[in-house]
């Protein structure tokens, strides 16, 4: 299977933390060359919007978000190409995946071992502090080993991007990639509230 990448895209960036959002229409794609082993190239179908996104491009969030920023972590789309030399991944090129909040994490401190990778310290979130999927085109990744990640453009990771199953409307799954999170996290809040009574 093989794709037509084009080199520019539209993507909707805040140019410093707190601007307007500018819609770019010339934002560099990276080519299948360009990927480097561990990355893939999705081409986004849909993006879903979240709060989240609004207190990323104000940053009222304690931790500083990426800037500038193309927000959003809740897209949908297909994998048009990964990088030469990728082993062990997960998924393939022509794969429909979601990219969700958790962009990143390393899969080995105690913290993912005990799969509670978003306290991960080497953690990196879709749309703060990596770019997101207001774009056309995301990078993805799974390994730190091949250069500063922090400062790639548009990067999720192969190994966190999540496969949708083929009867889950895009539009459908990209919500879902969001918010399970909540759901998940109010649950947890009750779980530990409830143990402090006992």
């Amino acid at each position: 299977m093989s794709f037509t990448i084009p080199k520019t895209q539209t993507a909707a960036i805040v140019a410093s933390t707190g601007a307007p959002i500018q819609v770019k229409h010339d934002h560099p794609v990276k080519s299948q060359a360009e990927l480097a082993p561990g990355e893939c190239l999705v081409k986004l179908d849909c993006t879903g919007v979240c709060h989240s996104d609004l207190h990323a491009a104000s940053g009222d969030w304690p931790l500083p978000p990426k800037s500038p920023l193309i927000g959003g972590h809740e897209g949908v789309g297909v994998i048009v190409a990964i990088g030469d030399h990728t082993t062990g991944s997960p998924v393939k090129v022509g794969d429909r995946v979601g990219i969700k909040w958790l962009a990143y994490s390393c899969l080995n401190c105690e913290h993912c071992r005990k799969g509670l990778e978003q306290n991960c310290v080497e953690a990196k979130l879709s749309g703060y502090t990596v770019d997101g999927t207001f774009s056309q085109y995301v990078v993805c990744a799974h390994v730190s080993l091949y250069g500063d990640i922090a400062n790639q453009v548009q990067v999720s990771y192969v190994r966190h991007v999540t496969p949708i199953p083929d009867g889950l409307d895009s539009q459908a799954a990209a919500s879902i990639l969001c918010a399970v999170r909540m759901p998940l996290s109010f649950v947890k809040a009750i779980l530990e509230f409830d143990d402090c009574d006992k």
